[in-house]
């Protein structure tokens, strides 16, 4: 479903953000496109997961979002999903895969990491999704199953021990637990013969330092009234909106889209009204 969403409502964490770093300069050059009203309209909605307690997660659309946010924009146009935090990680790693900025191996290895640990899908899957060997999956996991330090994903409650194969379907899971190494018994140290100090001089007192005053605070400046000013600039906003808007038959399709309120809004924010 195609949204208009307030970005103060989405999870802007890192919590689906596979990429080490942001990519400044294409942040740069959306903020530069989103200046005016056809250059908004040429992106494509971002992609967003809301789970059962109503937090949007994103799966596509970072750079997009911090470029609106740097255009002080309150609001973005969203494709609206049903789903988990690992829903919208396993999207992200898709879309990112396949479109937008390349991936760095550092990004690719920081995906596997996130995958593993937040999702339950299987080697096969995970490597054939990020172009690594599913070998090379299972030992980073092996690495990590005796691990207690894992950050566990508070929106869902999987099995333990199954993993989701790229069928689709729940099979046991095969990862091997270690049991860690049995500690040897502390070996008794022998005593150690305490050193006799010698007698310390006692010190005299100081005399007390005098305190410095404190400095004498600056008289206030007088304030002066404030004269109120007619709200030119917003008349001037309103009457240009009056007169582009009807020059875009495509206004009129985003009004069909997300409904009057959501296109008011987004006009008043285009505007700054």
């Amino acid at each position: 479903m195609i949204e208009v969403i307030v970005i103060d409502l989405l999870n802007l964490s890192k919590g689906t953000q596979i990429r080490i770093a942001t990519c400044e300069e294409a942040v740069q050059r959306y903020c530069e496109l989103m200046e005016t009203e056809e250059g908004r309209l040429s992106f494509p909605p971002i992609i967003v997961y809301r789970d059962s307690d109503g937090e949007y997660w994103i799966a596509d659309g970072h750079h997009r979002i911090k470029a609106a946010i740097r255009r002080k924009l309150n609001t973005i146009v969203a494709e609206v999903r049903e789903g988990s935090r690992a829903d919208a990680l396993w999207e992200s790693v898709r879309a990112n895969a396949k479109n937008g900025i390349m991936l760095t191996k550092a990004d690719l290895h920081n995906a596997m990491v996130m995958l593993v640990k937040h999702t339950q899908k299987s080697n096969v899957a995970i490597a054939e999704l990020i172009g690594f060997s599913d070998m090379t999956i299972k030992r980073y996991r092996d690495s990590i199953s005796g691990s207690t330090n894992v950050e566990p994903d508070k929106t869902e409650k999987p099995e333990k021990s199954r993993r989701v194969g790229k069928d689709g379907k729940s099979y046991p899971s095969t990862t091997k637990k270690t049991s860690p190494p049995k500690a040897e018994p502390p070996r008794p140290e022998p005593a150690a013969k305490s050193p006799v100090s010698p007698p310390v001089a006692a010190r005299k007192p100081e005399p007390p330092k005098p305190i410095p005053a404190p400095p004498a605070a600056p008289a206030p400046k007088p304030v002066e009234p404030q004269v109120e000013k007619p709200n030119r600039e917003r008349e001037l906003r309103v009457e240009l909106r009056e007169h582009v808007v009807p020059k875009f038959p495509r206004f009129q399709e985003l009004r069909r889209i997300v409904g009057e309120a959501g296109y008011q809004r987004f006009v008043n924010d285009l505007f700054g009204i």
